[in-house]
C-alpha cells in the first residue's frame, strides 16, 4: 500500500468512528494507537511520496482533502458541548514492576495499526490486554484534527487545484488550547533530548525518583524531566513567540505552589504506618490514582486529573 492509499484508508477509519460519535451524541475523546508497524497520518511519508511521484489523477487527493476537512470541522463545530462516552465499568491497572498505573472511566479506542487493517480492542478486557501488551501513543481528537489540518495544508500547497471547498480549515484554526499551546522548540526538534542537561536530569529522576533545584535557599523536588529541563534553561525559545521566555517566572510559580503544597500536606496529612500499611491502604491508592487521572477540573470540560494540571 503506497503512502496515499495508507493515509486515505486511515482517514476512512477515523471518519467512521467520528460519525458513530455524532450519531450517538457522545465523544470518544482518546485514541490509543500501537504504531509498531506503521504511523498514524504520517505527513512525512506523504511529503516524500509527492517528491518521488508525479500525481496526475487528483480524485484520491480530493477525497483525502475532504476527509481531513471533515475531521477538523467535526471537532471544531459538531463536538462542541457533547459529553464524553463513559465506560460501563472503569479500567484500573497497576504495573508494580514498572511502577506505573492506568485509570480511566471514560471510553477510549485501543487500536493496533497495520498497513491494511486496524486491529480494534473493543471490550474492557481486551482494552486492558492492549494496555498491558503494547507500547502505544495517545492521540486525542484535537491532535488527530491537527494532523489532518497539516496534511490538508501539504496537499493544497502542492496541488492547489484540489482545494475545492467552500470553507477550508488550516492548522492555525484548530479550536483547542492544547493544540495552540506554546511549543518548546528544543522539544519539537528533538535537540533537548540529546543534551547533557536533559540526560543528567533524566538519570537523576530515574535514580532518585525526582530532580532537585535550589531556589531562594530552598531545595525543590521536580518529578518531570521536561519541567526540570525548562527550569535549568534560563531563556526558552518557543514556537509561537518571537521573544525568548525568561523561565524565572515559571520557577517562581513552582516555588510558591511547592511551599503551599508542602505546608498544606504537613498540616492536614500526617503519614503514619497505619495509613501506608493499614486496612484502608488500597482505598487510598485507588483515590490517588483516580484524582491523578480522572478527577474533574473546575471550568475545564474535556480534561481531567492532576496529570493535566
Amino acid at each position: 500500500m503506497n503512502a496515499l492509499s495508507l493515509v486515505h484508508f486511515q482517514l476512512s477509519q477515523i471518519e467512521k468512528y467520528l460519525q458513530r460519535d455524532l450519531k450517538d451524541g457522545l465523544v470518544t475523546y482518546n485514541y490509543f494507537f500501537c504504531e509498531d508497524e506503521c504511523k498514524l497520518l504520517d505527513r512525512c511519508i506523504l511529503q516524500e511520496y509527492f517528491t518521488e511521484n508525479e500525481i496526475k489523477n487528483f480524485l484520491i487527493l480530493k477525497d483525502i482533502n475532504r476527509k481531513c476537512n471533515d475531521v477538523v470541522r467535526i471537532w471544531n463545530e459538531d463536538f462542541k458541548g457533547m459529553p464524553d462516552r463513559e465506560l460501563k465499568q472503569e479500567i484500573w491497572l497497576v504495573n508494580e514492576d514498572e511502577g506505573s498505573s492506568f485509570w480511566s472511566s471514560t471510553d477510549f479506542h485501543a487500536i493496533y495499526l497495520t498497513q491494511d487493517k486496524w486491529m480494534v480492542y473493543n471490550t474492557n478486557k481486551h482494552k486492558e490486554n492492549f494496555i498491558k501488551k503494547y507500547k502505544y501513543t495517545l492521540y486525542s481528537v484535537p491532535l488527530i484534527a491537527q494532523r489532518c489540518a497539516s496534511i490538508l495544508n501539504l496537499i493544497t500547497a502542492c496541488y492547489p487545484e484540489t482545494a475545492n471547498f467552500d470553507k477550508l480549515y488550516y492548522s492555525d484554526k484548530i479550536d483547542d488550547e492544547t493544540v495552540k499551546r506554546y511549543l518548546v522548540k528544543s522539544f519539537s526538534d528533538g535537540t533537548a533530548f540529546n543534551s547533557k542537561t536533559y540526560i543528567d536530569i533524566a538519570h537523576s529522576i530515574e535514580l532518585n525518583k525526582h530532580d532537585s533545584l535550589i531556589f531562594n535557599n530552598q531545595r525543590l523536588k521536580i518529578y518531570t524531566t521536561e519541567l526540570s529541563y525548562i527550569f535549568h534553561t534560563s531563556q526558552l525559545k518557543v514556537q509561537n513567540l518571537k521573544e525568548d521566555i525568561d523561565t524565572n517566572i515559571f520557577i517562581n510559580c513552582y516555588f510558591d505552589g511547592y511551599l503551599q503544597g508542602q505546608n498544606y500536606f504537613e498540616e492536614h496529612f500526617t503519614v503514619t504506618p497505619q495509613i501506608i500499611y493499614g486496612e484502608n491502604a488500597n482505598r487510598y491508592a485507588q483515590d490517588l490514582a483516580y484524582n491523578y487521572m480522572m478527577a474533574e477540573i473546575p471550568n475545564v470540560s474535556i480534561y481531567r486529573g492532576w496529570i493535566y494540571l
